[in-house]
């Protein structure tokens, strides 16, 4: 259902911009103890910002994992309640999330479903990792919107979620 509502979100920007519309986890649910440096599986080389994403390709609907290479970076933003919260994206699909509720690392095992949709003319950029361990569903929906640069992540580690927001 979540892919289906992916799809059609992608397929509906075209649309609505042309009538002027805008692998291995560590995980520690519950928890948000950590220095949220980026050190580890999802560790890159510094913050991610709003000309490093405006120079991702653009695309609609890849799932062209590679395209993630683009994606590098720390975003340190604050949960919906005000507390700090940090995501990071390394190589492979390595993913670092941490915040009050919910900290973990994960990297992207070669079953799990990732797309990503980049589109200048909607001002938006979104990708989705989804992947299980075991029965334990890792889920990130990463929602950047380049004319306010907001961003949105929306991590899910098995039953926890949390969301993340910042402005680049």
């Amino acid at each position: 259902m979540k892919r289906f509502a992916l799809t059609l979100t992608l397929l509906l920007v075209p649309a609505l911009s042309a009538c002027g519309g805008s692998g291995g986890t560590t995980t520690t649910p519950g928890t948000g103890s950590g220095s949220g440096t980026g050190t580890g599986p999802g560790s890159s080389s510094g913050t991610l910002t709003h000309a490093m994403l405006t120079s991702c390709p653009e695309s609609n609907n890849s799932q062209d994992r590679e395209v993630a290479n683009c994606l590098k970076g720390s975003v340190v933003g604050k949960t919906l309640a005000g507390s700090v919260c940090t995501f990071t994206v390394g190589d492979n699909l390595s993913i670092t999330y941490d915040s009050p509720s919910s900290k973990f690392s994960h990297t992207a095992s070669s079953k799990a479903y990732f797309a990503y949709t980049y589109r200048k003319d909607a001002n938006l950029l979104m990708w989705e990792l989804d992947d299980y361990v075991g029965d334990r569903r890792i889920l990130i929906d990463f929602d950047y919107d380049l004319g306010t640069r907001k961003v949105e992540i929306n991590a899910k580690n098995g039953n926890v979620a949390s969301t993340c927001t910042a402005t680049l």
